[in-house]
């Protein structure tokens, strides 16, 4: 089980570097928090408040987390690709349990990137901040994993998705 679930994590690391629209995707949001910070920088606005953490944060995992796991989930169901999947021995578990990993490591990146980003240090420290955001991170994977299992193509899969963001 651990071979298959690490081998899984690996692929699943494989098409979300590979595909160029899925890295941008997942790179935006640090395109985003940069833009936003030189915006701020030209109006001498300090972004030291936590307003601007309040609105990037959750557009963030929005847009690098769920997009990507819905167009992934519908690629894979319009392909036929989860039933060969399946038919070499994986688990539905598994399959979904790998997707989950992958993302949370791309939302803890965005959680502790984008302040570091903004220079915002009272983020750090407030453990207030780290708990809701975790839970919104969560909330915001297992979502577009639902989401991603209901489309059944990759077009459905985006409209589904606009939505959600």
């Amino acid at each position: 089980m651990t071979k298959r679930l690490s081998a899984l994590i690996w692929l699943r690391f494989k098409l979300f570097t590979v595909n160029k629209a899925i890295l941008f995707e997942i790179i935006s949001p640090f395109i985003f928090a940069y833009f936003y910070k030189y915006l701020y920088s030209l109006q001498n606005i300090s972004t030291q408040n936590s307003e601007l953490l309040g609105f990037l944060i959750p557009f963030s995992l929005s847009i690098g987390i769920s997009i990507p796991i819905i167009t992934i989930l519908s690629e894979e169901r319009e392909k036929n690709s989860l039933s060969a999947l399946m038919l070499s021995g994986v688990r539905y578990f598994e399959y979904l349990f790998s997707l989950f990993i992958v993302s949370s490591i791309f939302s803890t990146a965005i959680i502790i990137a984008i302040p570091l980003i903004l220079s915002t240090k009272s983020a750090f420290i407030n453990f207030n901040y780290f708990l809701s955001v975790i839970f919104m991170a969560i909330a915001i994977c297992l979502i577009s994993l639902i989401a991603g299992l209901l489309a059944k193509t990759q077009i459905m899969g985006q409209m589904i998705g606009l939505p959600i963001m």
